[in-house]
């Protein structure tokens, strides 16, 4: 229920939070929940993918994604639990962006399982 309902004095201040002072209150101030609402803009970065292929936000599941590249959706906050895609680029005539047995390694580039390669923060290959 709203302080106003609950006979409750209080003031929202942005910068300091919700502050209820028990002067004003002679019950005394009652513990609340407080829910925010951030209406941003939510903007989509324009990926563009090769002729025929069109990009889609659930392109390949993420355990179908070759660790390396996990890593990185996941530093973007993508891929963060087990059931969740990863985007990409898919093949107008198909329902995902690699073929079964295939792992996706970029955003658009599918390759087995063996040559799904390690590699180290810097960039570099690990055989």
């Amino acid at each position: 229920e709203s302080p106003e309902v609950l006979g409750q004095r209080i003031v929202c201040d942005p910068e300091k939070g919700l502050k209820c002072r028990v002067s004003e209150n002679p019950q005394g101030c009652l513990d609340y929940e407080v829910r925010f609402l951030c209406d941003c803009e939510i903007t989509t970065p324009t990926i563009e993918c090769p002729p025929a292929m069109t990009y889609r936000q659930c392109a390949m599941p993420c355990e179908r994604v070759c660790m390396y590249y996990t890593s990185v959706l996941q530093a973007s906050g993508i891929c963060l639990t087990s059931d969740a895609c990863a985007p990409g680029c898919v093949e107008e005539n198909r329902n995902s962006a690699c073929p079964p047995g295939f792992f996706l390694t970029n955003n658009d580039r599918c390759v087995t399982a063996v040559e799904c390669r390690c590699r180290l923060p810097n960039g570099q290959v690990l055989q």
